[in-house]
């Protein structure tokens, strides 16, 4: 080895040792000049700006040296982004405020040829989206929290923007709300229906989004708290000739006015399977597919049983859900109030309804569970053991009934302390669950559910 111009013979491990030591200092070289050349570039920037700093590492070598290592490191080291998206389309994720139609329409207008361009594209996708329901879910609780309160103290106001159907809504930050709400439009006074039609309103678009015949949807996603559904979509830029294609006036009179939307619509229609519209009393639009009832009634083999036990469960969790959320919007009602701590106490007790602890569980199982099922699903979704006793049936099998608590707690946003999550995963849980019993101070938060939009098939 030639070190310092002299021979020197060193054995393989010292000289591997030596090779380590020089490759640490001449990383922690390059490192440092490469703090050093950002902090040189910094400084340009703010003397172009009219502020006067001075450089200590350029000050003594002058401008001149400090260009010729911009240079050199610009020759070493190349744009990492043309590295990795040569050649590809790009979309600037800048911060335009508000307009998130825009940033929206302009990710999914991006090319999809290559594998690394699909790539791009669900990135860009996911920021977009990501950034628009996380906004959303933060406005929106407000938004609910504040519901009751006199309007002059609400932080986010209501507006008035037309429409029957849209329930109550908000505008705020680039982003319209619509509160579902029974009392207004075509849902005779139910809150149920009103949040049934804002789901089917989401699961809508994003069929048609993934129908690709170029009509543009914008991002939604739906938002449940404390008993209230709320649809949140980016704000549209309409205005009074806006409407192509619709009614704007409960269906009295239907505009088309657009032969290109007229034919992306019906290339939609054909893709989803729907039939045109034949008169002023009929749907736009009926599924082409057989009606599908529930199970019969499990019988013979385990496997026949396990399916019903499945649906069993399923409707009944649907249900209970759909009791939880109307308790909660007429207790908000009756005591004009979003008190965190009372809505802690109310789903503490609902949940002691349910594992059979209250008092009146027996009742409520009968009149608000069996009853709710079968108004909701039919008198199919239940045999007839279950509609005689279907608290019976449950407490039967505590598998169930666990099942039953674990995925109500999921599906309604009710998160526990970690020591009740403990008791519910232990091997135990399923002899203590009937007749379990909740504590106020066992619910550590209650956050918002929400859902989605379906952005890829």
């Amino acid at each position: 080895m030639n070190l310092d111009g002299k021979e020197v013979n060193v054995d393989h491990a010292a000289a591997v040792a030596l090779q380590r030591a020089w490759r640490k200092r001449s990383a922690y070289v390059f490192v440092k000049d490469l703090k050093q050349e950002k902090l040189c570039r910094d400084m340009r920037k703010e003397m172009r700006a009219g502020l006067h700093v001075d450089c200590e590492a350029c000050s003594s070598a002058g401008k001149k040296s400090a260009d010729i290592k911009s240079r050199n490191q610009k020759k070493a080291w190349k744009d990492t982004d043309e590295l990795l998206f040569k050649g590809m389309a790009r979309v600037q994720m800048s911060d335009r405020g508000d307009n998130w139609n825009d940033r929206w329409q302009e990710a999914l207008s991006l090319p999809n040829k290559t594998k690394m361009d699909i790539n791009y594209k669900r990135r860009s996708l996911d920021a977009v989206y990501s950034d628009f329901v996380h906004t959303a879910v933060t406005y929106g609780r407000t938004i609910i929290s504040e519901y009751f309160l006199h309007e002059y103290m609400k932080s986010v106001k209501p507006k008035r923007l037309g429409g029957l159907a849209g329930g109550k809504k908000y505008l705020w930050r680039g982003i319209l709300f619509k509160l579902a709400d029974g009392s207004q439009g075509p849902y005779g006074g139910s809150d149920e229906a009103a949040a049934k039609a804002a789901g089917h309103e989401l699961r809508g678009a994003s069929e048609y989004l993934h129908t690709g015949v170029g009509l543009c949807i914008p991002p939604m996603c739906l938002l449940d708290y404390k008993g209230f559904r709320m649809l949140a979509q980016a704000h549209l830029p309409l205005g009074e000739t806006s409407l192509k294609m619709g009614t704007n006036d409960g269906g009295r009179t239907v505009l088309n006015d657009c032969p290109i939307l007229d034919k992306r619509t019906a290339m939609a229609a054909k893709a989803l399977g729907l039939r045109a519209h034949i008169g002023p009393r009929d749907w736009v639009g009926v599924q082409e597919e057989e009606k599908r009832g529930g199970p019969d009634t499990p019988r013979g083999g385990g496997r026949g049983r396990a399916r019903g036990h499945r649906f069993q469960v399923e409707v009944v969790v649907r249900t209970l859900k759909l009791v939880l959320r109307e308790f909660q919007r007429r207790w908000m009602k009756s005591e004009q109030s979003s008190s965190e701590r009372g809505m802690h106490l109310l789903v503490t007790q609902f949940l002691n309804l349910v594992t059979g602890h209250h008092e009146r569980s027996h009742l409520f199982w009968r009149e608000n569970v069996t009853t709710g099922v079968c108004q909701r699903f039919g008198t199919v979704a239940l045999t007839e053991s279950e509609r005689a006793g279907l608290w019976t049936v449950c407490s039967d099998r505590p598998e169930i009934l666990l099942t039953i608590v674990k995925e109500l707690v999921k599906v309604t946003g009710v998160r526990f302390k970690e020591s009740v999550n403990q008791k519910l995963r232990s091997r135990k849980a399923k002899s203590v669950v009937v007749g379990f019993e909740f504590h106020l101070g066992d619910i550590r938060d209650i956050e918002a559910v929400v859902t989605p939009m379906a952005i890829y098939q």
